[in-house]
């Protein structure tokens, strides 16, 4: 549990990730974390070109703090986006409405970038602006707080600029001709999708791995069907 790779190597039987602490035989991989860094554990497997078109690969980050309540909230969305420059977070969910076993509690969501000043803000600094705005929605008051965790995800959402599809095409074409590697997911395939299109690609990574399927061929990662799933 928790190891950290820090690199990967070919075997005459499939591949060696390298570990932080120790290493792993395998003989296929299935990767879901961010391309660009997949590529660099990677190597001199791919072509300089291809790390250089990772390289140019960026995602917006996500701070998360979850709010703990002493108390039940009325509405029944499970998120609400907050797009008004009032807000400092931009969209909430209340977990209880898409399970019904969960405390009482909202989760707020901040987009930013990795070393910013919101990715930098304390769990307090994080409240302070979250229950003004859960007040001003009507949500909660500040004294139905019991407590709250802070959780940060650096590669939430991969940034579409100029020229990406072109530069991702190039780094997935590579580790598709990659045998018995698959990659996929919204950070594996830089890709915008939803979580049921995640769950599918990952049903059909393992067909992929049991030689049924391909990921490219069902989500082709050209530029008219990028964004679509």
């Amino acid at each position: 549990m928790s190891p950290e790779p820090t690199g990967i190597q070919r075997t005459d039987n499939g591949w060696r990730i390298d570990l932080n602490n120790g290493n792993l035989e395998c003989e296929k991989i299935v990767n879901t974390m961010p391309v660009n860094d997949y590529t660099t554990l990677l190597g001199s497997i791919l072509p300089r070109e291809v790390h250089k078109a990772a390289s140019t690969l960026k995602f917006r980050a996500l701070v998360f703090l979850t709010v703990l309540l002493n108390g039940d909230i009325e509405p029944s969305d499970h998120w609400i986006y907050t797009s008004e420059d009032r807000y400092l977070f931009n969209r909430l969910s209340i977990p209880r409405n898409f399970d019904a076993d969960a405390p009482s509690q909202v989760v707020f969501e901040y987009s930013c970038q990795v070393g910013d000043r919101i990715w930098n803000m304390s769990k307090q600094k994080l409240l302070e602006s979250s229950v003004p705005g859960a007040e001003h929605l009507g949500l909660f008051t500040a004294d139905m707080v019991k407590g709250a965790d802070v959780n940060r995800m650096s590669h939430a959402y991969p940034i579409y600029d100029l020229g990406y599809a072109e530069k991702t095409a190039v780094v997935l074409d590579a580790l598709e001709s990659l045998s018995g590697s698959v990659t996929c997911g919204r950070q594996g395939l830089f890709r915008y999708n939803n979580m049921d299109h995640s769950i599918e690609m990952g049903k059909y990574a393992a067909l992929e791995i049991m030689g049924k399927a391909s990921v490219k061929n069902h989500f082709n990662w050209d530029g008219s069907t990028w964004a679509d799933g």
